[in-house]
């Protein structure tokens, strides 16, 4: 499954949970896996701001703000520098191989915002990701505390994606609308109901157990169990495949009852079947014997026509031999 490995901030955040370059590493340090990890904080240290602005690349409805859902007087572009300084969030994900044999990839996801009080929207965003590569991971982004560097202009930040977009061949996507933004990150096997949900349970204390626990019978609990551990559309086709195979069960009994029927059958046919077979060996052989015969014919003939052509032959030469003599007999 999807996991997230490291998450990075910088320029946002809000009042004393402001993120200026922090890399959240959410690995288990030996083998830099993704692990299970709790972020511990003092109510007001920052965890629903942190949650907000990582969601906030998923579930981009700025109505669905997480803490704007906590409190209407929270807006999106209260959490990013009003000097139009660029924020920037990233999620790096560890995702499953594609076919079997291959390894697990990187996948990069973010959004880069910068307010524009005199515009409208307030607010530009800019949605990327990309899969890690030899020429390009979250550590090579020209973010706070990753460069030397950093790029804090998002036209800038545009401009340096771009480029990279094109030596990428292909690995870098770009958009700044969040309908292109929602369909590429599904066709990422990026679980976006689930990550919406994540949005629900955290909208209120207690969230959790109000938008999940709040079950009234097994059907209700089986179905939002469902719903959350499996794709819908392969979750169709494996009930489709399950239909067939019961439906073939079902009529089993007819197909055995066919099978009896059809042996029952050969064995009644098995006297025609020897019958059928002698006589037509019985039919090869006289087949044989007309051609042998045919043959044994053209061959007398062609003998007699040669002993008559031989005789007439000898007559004449006979003739030849005696004409002279018989002439001399009749002239004296």
């Amino acid at each position: 499954m999807q996991k997230i490995s490291r998450i990075y901030l910088a320029n946002c955040g809000y009042d004393t949970a402001w993120y200026d370059g922090v890399m959240m590493d959410l690995r288990e340090p030996d083998f830099h896996a993704p692990t299970d990890t709790i972020i511990n904080l003092e109510n007001g240290g920052g965890k629903t701001s942190f949650l907000s602005l990582v969601l906030s690349c998923f579930e981009t409805n700025k109505d669905r703000f997480l803490k704007t859902l906590n409190d209407k007087n929270h807006r999106f572009g209260d959490y990013f520098a009003a000097d139009g300084t660029m924020g920037l969030i990233v999620v790096e994900w560890l995702m499953p191989p594609r076919k079997a044999g291959e390894g697990s990839y990187r996948l990069l996801t973010g959004q880069a915002v910068a307010m524009r009080p005199a515009a409208e929207p307030p607010d530009e965003r800019m949605f990327f990701s990309f899969e890690e590569d030899a020429d390009m991971s979250l550590d090579d982004l020209p973010g706070p505390r990753l460069s030397d560097t950093p790029i804090l202009s998002l036209s800038k930040f545009s401009d340096w994606l771009h480029e990279k977009q094109r030596l990428s061949q292909g690995n870098l996507f770009i958009t700044r609308k969040q309908s292109d933004w929602h369909r590429h990150l599904e066709a990422c096997l990026i679980d976006l109901p689930m990550l919406r949900m994540q949005v629900d349970f955290s909208a209120t204390e207690g969230g959790f157990d109000k938008g999940f626990l709040g079950f009234q019978s097994e059907e209700q609990f089986l179905r939002r169990f469902l719903y959350l551990t499996m794709d819908a559309g392969r979750a169709a086709s494996v009930r489709d495949a399950v239909a067939a195979a019961c439906d073939k069960l079902r009529r089993r009994p007819l197909y055995l009852q066919r099978l009896t029927q059809l042996q029952t059958f050969q064995t009644s046919l098995q006297t025609f079947s020897t019958a059928a077979i002698h006589s037509g060996n019985c039919a090869l052989m006289t087949s044989s014997y007309r051609r042998r015969r045919s043959s044994a014919c053209q061959r007398c003939q062609i003998a007699k026509e040669s002993s008559r052509e031989s005789s007439a032959g000898a007559l004449v030469s006979r003739w030849d031999v005696r004409r002279p003599t018989l002439l001399k007999n009749l002239a004296s």
